[in-house]
Order: C-alpha cells, then structure tokens, then sequence
C-alpha cells in the first residue's frame, strides 16, 4: 500500500499470476493497486530469484563442490523468501483494500464516526505490519547476497551484487510504506515498537549493500 490518505481501490491479478508486462501496466495506471508496496515486495522477490539462479549455476558443478555446503541452504531460503515476497504484494493490496474500505464507511453520526475511526485504526495497522514483513524478508535477502558474492559460481558475482542492491532497495521502499501508514495511527506503542524494529532492519543496510559490491567489483576487476 503506498498511501493511507486515499480511499480508491480495484480488483488485481495476483502479482505471481501475471506477467510482468501486465503488471507493470497495472501499476503505471491511475488505479490504487498495485502501489508502492506491492511493488517493493515484488522488487524483493527480484532479488530473492537472482540468489535462486547463483544458487543453481554453483550447485551440481564438481569445481564448485566445496561451495554446496553454503549454497545447498542459500538456496531453499532464497526460495522461501522469493515466495513470502510474492505472497507480501498481494497481501499489501488487501490490506489496501481494508483501508480503503474503512474510509468509506458512514459517518454522519457519532456512533458511526467512532465505528469508522476504529475500523480505520485496525485496517492501518495491517497496512503497516505488511510492509514490515517485506522489510523483514528484503533485509534477509540483502544478507544472504554476501553469501552469493563470496560461495557462488564466479561466473554469476554480479549477479549476487544485483541481488544486493536491489534488495536494499527494496528494504528501502518497504520501509517508505510502512511509515506512511504509521503516520496515521493513534496507537503509539504500536507506531514505537514497529518503527523500532524499522530502524533496526535499517541499520547498516547500505554498508551490507556496499560490501557485496565492493567485493564483486573486485572480482570482476572494476573500480
């Protein structure tokens, strides 16, 4: 979800259902969804996929044998978060949805304004703790390209220093999404512990992105 402040929304394809040419345009238009959060997790699947690939060009390869021990369990944990990441698009844009129905609810009353203030407080905090979750899983992808760049296939390093960025760019994006919902929540103790654990993910991400690159800009020979 990319802001809480609007109060449209419209049916679509799961994002592990259609193409990329589809999707793009989906999010090109003037509809709600996809937005930005759908889209942060789907750059993160991106990511998680090109761990997947370094995974399978070092795997079964006897001159890389002495890799598999890192790049067997690399590879069914950039699996798993590939998945969760896509399932994470398509959960931002249900809890869109939520949002978007919350704001449309009556309002004439009292009684109905503090149904509808209520419903909106609950939809928003699962419009944050969706973009978390991508956070969550874009920072472990970000880790796991050291892992890629050091054991992978040499042939594919930059390919693991693709992963990291965009990964970290992912983490980044993520986080925008989820701090635009914490904006409009009263719950202050929610809005302290989730932006806490935000600014934790955060936390050396661009030095964990940098270390891959600098180490497969020297593998690859750059400057």
């Amino acid at each position: 979800m990319s802001q809480a402040g609007t109060d449209d929304s419209n049916d679509a394809l799961p994002a592990g259902e259609t193409s990329l040419a589809h999707y793009l345009d989906a999010l090109a238009s003037d509809a709600s969804i996809p937005g930005g959060g759908g889209a942060a997790a789907v750059v993160g699947a991106l990511a998680a996929a090109l761990l997947s690939m370094v995974s399978r060009f070092t795997l079964g390869r006897t001159r890389y044998q002495d890799s598999w021990p890192h790049i067997e369990p690399l590879l069914v944990e950039s699996e798993r978060l590939r998945q969760n990441l896509l399932q994470a698009a398509d959960d931002d844009a249900r809890a869109y949805g939520a949002v978007a129905a919350a704001m449309q609810l009556p309002r004439d009353t009292g009684s109905q304004r503090r149904e509808r203030r209520a419903a909106l407080q609950a939809a928003l905090r699962g419009a944050a703790a969706v973009p978390l979750e991508t956070a969550q899983a874009a920072r472990r992808t970000l880790d796991l390209a050291a892992t890629a760049a050091k054991y992978g296939n040499p042939n594919l390093v930059s390919d693991a220093g693709v992963a990291a960025a965009v990964a970290e760019a992912a983490l980044q994006s993520a986080a925008l999404n989820v701090r635009i919902n914490l904006a409009y929540m009263r719950d202050r103790d929610f809005v302290a512990t989730t932006d806490a654990a935000l600014t934790e993910l955060l936390s050396g991400a661009g030095a964990a992105r940098d270390a891959v690159l600098t180490q497969v800009q020297e593998a690859i020979g750059g400057s």
